[in-house]
Order: C-alpha cells, then structure tokens, then sequence
C-alpha cells in the first residue's frame, strides 16, 4: 500500500531513503537535494539582480502587452519592489539562484 493512500494532506519534505533507491543512487540522491546551496553571501548577491531582471521584463510588458497583461501585472505579488514583497517571494529568488549550479551542471 502506499504511503500517500487515503491522505488528504502530504507533508513537503526529500524522500525516505528507500524509495529514491528505486530509479537512482539515493546516497547522491539525498545529498544532491538536501546540500545544493550557493553560500549566503552569494545567494543574497545573485537573487535581488534576479527579482531586478523580473521586474525589468514586467515593465516590458507593461509597455507593449496587452490591457489584461497590464491588470495581470499590477496583481502580480512577485512584481513589487523586492522590500515590499513576502519573505517567501525573496526566498523564490535564492532558490532561483541555487539553481543556477543545476543548470551549468546540465550543460557542462
């Protein structure tokens, strides 16, 4: 039976040990998704130029977009000023810049 049967709520979190074991050498696994992090220093450097680049192409739309792209826009909590925005959003962007050591990996 699986473990997610009958649950209407899952919690987040990186998987057992076990079950990665099945498709991937969940050692690796488990480190990759647990230990992938740019130092701080370096995340709080890259991730507000990554807000800054958001807000840069929302105003692009703004400009040449669409009436319903505008009101869009304006809604958009992402698109505020980056002190004005939720902690969550601001960690949106370190994650952001974590991802950059995936992507150079992927192309080598």
């Amino acid at each position: 039976m699986s473990a997610v049967s009958g649950r209407c709520k899952f919690e987040r979190g990186p998987p057992s040990e076990a079950q990665p074991e099945l498709h991937v050498d969940a050692k690796t696994f488990i480190e990759r998704v647990r230990d992938e992090r740019l130092p701080e220093a370096v995340r709080e450097t890259i991730a507000p130029e990554l807000h800054a680049i958001y807000r840069r192409q929302g105003e692009k739309i703004a400009k040449k977009g669409t009436e319903e792209e505008r009101q869009l826009l304006q809604k958009d909590p992402a698109a505020l000023p980056r002190e004005h925005r939720s902690d969550e959003l601001k960690e949106s962007n370190r994650l952001q810049a974590d991802d950059i050591l995936h992507k150079l990996r992927r192309v080598g």
